[in-house]
């Protein structure tokens, strides 16, 4: 490498802006490329601006945990709802399946009773259905409660630094 391109090389890192020596796409623009120490995603925020993230996501947190348990309550009551209604409807065509093999006429008693297989494939699926649900309320009301009551350190922190006679509200 010459010692023209070293400086040049130099001169781009300590520059705060890189020019694009490419054309734009429309003409007479020009592209402007931030420095690689301002697009670096290890950057380190000042306090303010991670106390202002902090404001952010806490002003959302316990809105959507709340929303979250109330999913899961729903959730879990609508796959017991639904585990009832289908074990009632799977007795109910049981029972009408048995009142026609006991017509006078119908098939002998030795033939394959179909009652007993829908009932345990209805109760299989609702068996799993419920099992599901169930799982899934439970990562949301785990979720739900963590983002409802949880945070402490979060808001200590803000609050600390919203505290006028605290050290961190007089370094600015």
């Amino acid at each position: 490498m010459t010692a023209a391109a070293r400086r040049l090389d130099a001169e781009l890192l300590h520059t705060p802006f890189i020019v694009s020596t490419k054309p734009a796409s429309r003409p007479n623009r020009v592209t402007v490329v931030a420095s690689l120490d301002q697009m670096s995603p290890f950057k380190r925020k000042s306090d303010e601006e991670f106390v202002d993230s902090l404001r952010t996501s806490q002003r959302y947190r316990r809105p959507i945990g709340v929303t979250l348990i109330v999913i899961a309550v729903a959730l879990v009551s609508l796959h017991i709802w639904g585990e009832v209604w289908m074990r009632h409807k799977a007795l109910d065509i049981a029972s009408a399946l048995d009142a026609l093999s006991r017509r006078p006429g119908a098939a002998s008693a030795n033939a394959c009773d179909p009652s007993s297989a829908m009932s345990y494939a209805t109760g299989l699926r609702s068996g799993f259905l419920l099992a599901q649900g169930a799982f899934v309320a439970a990562i949301f009301l785990a979720g739900g409660i963590r983002l409802r009551f949880g945070g402490r350190k979060e808001r200590l922190l803000i609050q600390h630094f919203n505290n006028p006679g605290s050290a961190a509200s007089n370094e600015h």
